[in-house]
């Protein structure tokens, strides 16, 4: 159908509508939107999986899911540039305090705590390091 009959078409769409304007008007084609990545699928099933085991529960995806997700592979990537981001968000959510398991255990929750979700995660870590040092040097004397 060329767009002066789209135009006319009672039964036209927005989308041929918006297709005949742009012809009309000359202007290039859009480049098509592009289709989420492996890693963003592969991080979705991760942190269900994941969920699946911690809570015994399946974890029902939303939109707003998917938002947050697409935040929390942007805050790994700057962390760790280079690294998988797929390892990085198994390790964090395998390491998660476990106040947010069991009382918020989500992607957008995840995705709005990570500054003190990961400083958490380090302080914990340098706890364990310190009680280490402590019992080695305890056995030591």
């Amino acid at each position: 159908m060329n767009p002066e009959q789209t135009y006319r078409s009672p039964k036209a769409t927005n989308t041929q509508l918006r297709e005949a304007l742009r012809v009309a008007l000359g202007l290039p084609e859009e480049p098509k939107a592009e289709k989420p990545s492996n890693a963003f699928k592969e991080c979705l099933n991760a942190f269900q999986n994941a969920y699946e085991k911690q809570t015994g529960l399946h974890y029902q995806l939303q939109a707003k899911d998917a938002v947050a997700m697409a935040g929390i592979m942007k805050k790994l990537q700057a962390l760790a540039p280079g690294a998988d981001v797929v390892e990085m968000l198994t390790a964090l959510v395998a390491k998660l305090p476990e106040w947010y398991v069991k009382n918020a255990y989500s992607i957008p929750v995840i995705n709005g705590k990570f500054n003190e979700i990961v400083a958490s995660i380090r302080q914990s870590k340098k706890q364990t390091t310190n009680e280490y040092k402590e019992k080695i040097a305890r056995d030591l004397t």
